[in-house]
């Protein structure tokens, strides 16, 4: 005769709040935004708190990555591409529930910075590039024998000298700034 299995029962009704072990619901030992500690949501999902916040720049890649579920991995690139978070949720197929869940999570974060980055640095080379062949578009406009393109042209060439030359003088005054505060902290922290 086949033994009976023990009928499964609930351990708690499901319209009240899960307890932890200490008996106090679980709403109550989450940390800001309702959400759980790193330490707590580190240890129901079976992994070791991070001990050590690494700033995206520092990160290694592949070690965020492993961080993060293939869903993650795969929504990144069109999160990072998008202006705003709308934008990213139709491009990513995400739902904003999620999406914001994701940023909670440092790790994403993290690599969501670094991507961001990555793409920046690649748009400042694409631009670097256009820079030059447009400066020899210029000067060919400057021997047009028609005096109103030249004209232009010429305007042009000023209008970007000026703003690369106040852009080179922020650049200076900011790096002036910035040695002026490390001697400053290095002053009051001998």
């Amino acid at each position: 005769m086949p033994k009976k299995r023990p009928k499964l029962q609930r351990s708690q009704p499901a319209n009240q709040p899960r307890k932890s072990p200490s008996g106090q619901p679980e709403w109550e030992k989450m940390g800001e935004n309702g959400r759980e500690s790193e330490k707590n949501n580190a240890i129901s999902h079976n992994r070791e708190p991070d001990s050590t916040s690494q700033s995206p720049g520092n990160a290694n890649p592949a070690t965020l990555a492993g961080r993060l579920t293939f869903r993650q991995q795969s929504a990144l690139p069109a999160i990072a591409a998008a202006p705003t978070i709308a934008q990213a949720i139709r491009d990513s197929g995400v739902a904003e529930s999620t999406l914001y869940r994701w940023l909670d999570d440092q790790n994403f974060r993290d690599e969501l910075t670094r991507i961001r980055n990555e793409n920046a640095a690649q748009a400042r080379q694409g631009l670097q590039t256009l820079m030059l062949r447009s400066v020899a578009v210029l000067a060919q406009a400057m021997e047009e024998p028609d005096a109103t393109i030249r004209l232009r042209a010429a305007r042009y060439t000023l209008s970007f000298a000026v703003q690369v030359a106040e852009a080179e003088k922020l650049k200076e005054e900011i790096q002036t700034l910035q040695e002026a505060q490390q001697h400053l902290t290095q002053a009051q922290n001998p």
